[in-house]
């Protein structure tokens, strides 16, 4: 994992730069160093009443399933500092087995989570596409979460990204 780490960049933002843009192919994990960044739609409205702030995270998505479009642009509020994580990254390191695990991981607990009663499954108060994209990203944002700190757990105990 120190390899890893070496491989992580700082990259330094201004207030109205975008960190990532809706539609573009992920290959980049973001975690918020310093500063403030805002989930924002295609239109620039913010996606939600929500600031994204130290120690916060993004992008992971593409991690685990490669080829994957961002679902919403990222905008820095103030001048912010992220360390940035590449797919390649782990090629480069030939850690592939590793990210496939984490997929498989991924795969398994998201299965699990389907089965936990959500109101989003309710098929008789949405219509079955649009709840099931609805279902799709409740469940990738939850269960990532988790999944990353689980992952990059310190031998401590301590969760490596505080």
């Amino acid at each position: 994992l120190k390899c890893l780490a070496q491989k992580v960049e700082m990259r330094t933002y201004t207030p109205g730069d975008l960190l990532m843009l809706v539609g573009e192919v992920g290959t980049e994990l973001f975690i918020v160093h310093s500063g403030l960044v805002q989930p924002v739609r295609e239109t620039g409205e913010p996606l939600r009443d929500c600031f994204l702030g130290e120690g916060s995270f993004f992008g992971e998505v593409c991690f685990l399933k490669p080829g994957s479009r961002r679902t919403a642009s990222i905008l820095c509020v103030d001048f912010c500092t992220a360390l940035v994580l590449t797919i390649d990254a782990f090629t480069e390191l030939k850690l592939e087995e590793l990210l496939e695990a984490l997929r498989k991981e991924a795969q398994s607990l998201q299965k699990n989570y389907v089965k936990v009663s959500n109101p989003l499954l309710d098929s008789e108060s949405h219509d079955k596409g649009s709840s099931m994209d609805e279902l799709e990203s409740y469940k990738t944002q939850s269960l990532n979460a988790g999944l990353v700190a689980k992952k990059l757990r310190h031998p401590s105990g301590r969760s490596s990204l505080s």
